[in-house]
């Protein structure tokens, strides 16, 4: 409680607290062993939902809105047990870094915006994340991923719920990644409206 409250102060008091609440559960824990080998991940069930919403009431008693990265819908559980654990102030931020939206048949991607759209509509506010971020082993960027998520959100989220988009381009930090970290900035310039 005192590091939200911390941060919160430090921070400025600021209107949404972003929890984080991605890559924890068993697959992201298998997934990382041999690169994160003291990588334990806890809770699970009832005691991650109860510490999940011990947190969401932290940041409403110092005023602010509880916000967390979708992963937990991305992999091990029903849309029915995340909606009936997650209150619908909690911001939602669903990401997904794939190029191609429309006819997309991967079942990551099909679970992902099924439960976007069916968010969207029961009420949940969401702010899509997209990425100009591949596997390093790539040696390239994402160029379309942003361009096409945020296309795909237009044309298909209940717009009363699409309340904003974003961008993380998990480039690193240093001078031999700032290109990756301004092509994104851009990616997400491209695409958002202009005012008049």
């Amino acid at each position: 409680e005192d590091v939200i409250r911390d941060a919160y102060e430090i921070f400025g008091r600021p209107s949404v607290f972003h929890l984080g609440y991605d890559e924890e559960d068993m697959d992201c824990t298998f997934a990382h062993a041999k690169d994160y080998p003291n990588l334990v991940t806890v809770r699970q069930g009832p005691l991650y939902w109860h510490d999940f919403n011990w947190f969401c009431d932290v940041c409403r008693k110092l005023g602010s809105r509880p916000s967390i990265w979708m992963d937990k819908n991305r992999r091990n559980i029903s849309y029915e047990e995340l909606t009936a654990n997650t209150p619908k102030d909690v911001l939602l931020t669903p990401w997904d870094y794939t190029s191609v939206y429309e006819g997309n048949t991967t079942p990551k991607v099909v679970k992902m915006i099924t439960s976007m759209k069916r968010m969207a509509r029961d009420g949940y506010d969401l702010i899509p994340i997209g990425s100009n971020w591949l596997h390093p082993s790539s040696r390239k960027t994402n160029r379309e991923n942003i361009p096409n998520l945020y296309k795909w959100a237009t044309d298909n989220l209940d717009p009363e719920h699409f309340v904003g988009f974003g961008a993380a381009p998990w480039a690193g930090l240093g001078p031999a990644k700032n290109a990756e970290w301004f092509e994104c900035v851009d990616l997400l310039n491209s695409v958002m409206p202009k005012e008049a």
